[in-house]
């Protein structure tokens, strides 16, 4: 489903200008968020997918980096949707279930019902500028694999949290928490 028109705007707004997107190549907002997607998905291919490539790990700087814009995006649609957290829930090295709370469009995310793993991690694809709810999803996945330094399908059993936050001045708080069944616990958040 096609983000709507006045969260993509906001978005755009939000996004527009910030040290990890500086400068707006489109009047149109739906194409600018296409942009900041792509760059972003782009950013996360190598922490995710490395070992598959047969790469190095990359610097922890640039994973930062990815994380961080990782964040800003979801943190931006977040704001503009009222959505309060994201869960995402991975068993057996795959995923279980991703959700968005409160649920928008009264449409469930959650896995036995409507998205597969495939689709929960697929990129932007279909013709350009097109952002989808089901982009987002998939990015709040990626960035939990990014976070806990694991390729894509080799993340340990867990449920992560990742919350959203619109403070008083207007800026986002986004920060999350990763509770492997382990008992490993990592804590993650948006740089001030």
């Amino acid at each position: 489903m096609d983000i709507p028109d006045d969260v993509i705007e906001q978005m755009n707004r939000q996004l527009q200008d910030t040290a990890i997107f500086p400068r707006t190549v489109s009047s149109r907002p739906r194409a600018n968020v296409w942009r900041m997607l792509d760059t972003v998905l782009l950013a996360l291919r190598l922490p995710l997918y490395h070992q598959r490539l047969g790469k190095k790990a990359p610097k922890p700087a640039l994973i930062d980096q990815a994380i961080q814009a990782s964040l800003m995006v979801l943190g931006a649609y977040a704001a503009a949707s009222e959505t309060r957290q994201a869960i995402v829930s991975i068993q057996d090295g795959a995923l279980r279930a991703v959700s968005f709370q409160p649920r928008l469009h009264d449409i469930s995310w959650n896995l036995p019902y409507l998205i597969s793993p495939e689709a929960a991690t697929r990129t932007t694809d279909g013709p350009r500028p097109h952002v989808q709810i089901e982009d987002m999803l998939a990015l709040s996945v990626k960035l939990v694999h990014a976070v806990n330094g694991a390729n894509l399908g080799k993340m340990p059993d867990s449920v992560s949290t990742i919350r959203f936050k619109t403070r008083a001045d207007g800026t986002m708080q986004v920060d999350g928490i990763i509770r492997e069944t382990s008992g490993a616990v990592r804590h993650f958040a948006l740089d001030e």
